[in-house]
């Protein structure tokens, strides 16, 4: 249960938003039991409307089939995929690949409405490291890009050379330090003029800050703090020397998130996250200063209920069921006067 509750948790983190698992709901907390096919039906009462949507996957969790129907309209997407996971038809497209005697892909061919429109040609070194890609399309017989990779002793990337015929072309020169971490990478024209530059700090092997230069000039700059549990606690974003937007986490000494605070020029966001260690309720109050707005969540043990007040108004309450593999099966959802407005139902099957 609380492994559940530590997914759920930080798929909240992220978004903040119950939406999230609306969207994605086939995703498998557990990881133990890979989906086949998942039914999503969906029913709303304010205005009658049923939609249904099916997703289909192969046995490596790869999506290979998309339909969307509603009342007036619907979509649908294949996707085929060959033995080494490469996508061979989508849709209109079409793709042929061919590879070595050693399995390494020397050719990628694209066909448009079975007409053929480009190719992609690798070429390797000795390591078996990609040295020079090519982009030809087909219509024209044109060479529409070639990009050239070079590499050091420890068979990091140290150069990449791009030639489009959209530009003038340009190269990238990355370093990296004695733990083979990349500390920076530039950017060359044509003319060997230092068109911008990204740099890389680490505290040990975490990232503490990263920084962009155009034309010599400070462009943008982000920091990273981190607790003595390697959490990020806070991230800072700066554009042109100017804060733009911040965020600040605090765990408890369960390693449990219990604050998170947003801040940017419109919009600042303060979010408290408490606990019920008896039953393991989380709430999330969040306060948005910009709207002085007040938002309060309750969540059950198991992600089972979930109770949404505005200002201290009940607004809905959902009820959620969920199968043992972590997978969500139903979702109903009630409004202040307990009417129920909309349901959702997952149905599945899986690999064997």
């Amino acid at each position: 249960m609380k492994t559940k509750i530590s997914s759920i948790l930080t798929l909240l983190f992220i978004s903040l938003a119950i939406s999230s698992f609306a969207q994605k709901p086939y995703l498998n907390l557990n990881g133990l039991r890979p989906i086949k096919i998942v039914k999503i039906t969906e029913k709303t009462y304010y205005n009658n409307k049923v939609s249904k949507r099916y997703f289909s996957y192969n046995n490596i969790s790869q999506k290979v089939h998309t339909e969307e129907i509603y009342k007036r309209s619907s979509y649908s997407n294949n996707i085929t995929f060959n033995d080494k996971g490469d996508i061979i038809k989508e849709d209109k497209w079409e793709y042929k690949y061919i590879y070595d005697d050693k399995g390494i892909l020397i050719l990628k061919e694209a066909y448009y409405d079975k007409i053929k429109s480009g190719k992609r040609t690798y070429i390797y070194d000795s390591n078996q490291k990609l040295i020079e890609e090519n982009f030809i399309d087909l219509y024209d017989s044109i060479l529409m890009s070639k990009e050239l990779y070079e590499y050091n002793i420890e068979g990091n990337l140290i150069k990449k050379t791009s030639h489009d015929i959209l530009s003038n072309g340009y190269y990238d020169v990355i370093e990296y330090d004695n733990k083979g971490k990349e500390i920076s990478k530039k950017v060359f024209d044509q003319n060997d003029s230092l068109f911008s530059i990204s740099t890389y700090k680490y505290d040990d092997t975490l990232l503490i800050e990263s920084s962009k230069k155009y034309n010599n000039e400070n462009y943008s700059k982000i920091t990273f703090k981190y607790n003595k549990n390697n959490k990020l606690i806070e991230k800072t974003y700066y554009l042109y020397d100017t804060i733009r937007n911040r965020f600040e986490n605090k765990f408890d000494e369960k390693r449990r998130i219990v604050e998170y605070r947003y801040f940017n020029p419109e919009i600042n966001r303060y979010s408290l996250f408490e606990y019920d260690d008896k039953n393991e309720t989380m709430i999330i109050k969040e306060y948005f200063y910009e709207t002085f707005c007040l938002t309060t969540k309750y969540i059950s043990p198991n992600y089972k209920k979930v109770i949404f007040y505005m200002d201290g108004n009940l607004k809905y309450t959902e009820i959620l069921k969920w199968d043992r593999w972590g997978n969500i099966r139903e979702i109903k959802k009630y409004d202040s006067q307990n009417n129920l407005k909309k349901h959702t139902k997952y149905k599945y099957s899986f690999w064997d």
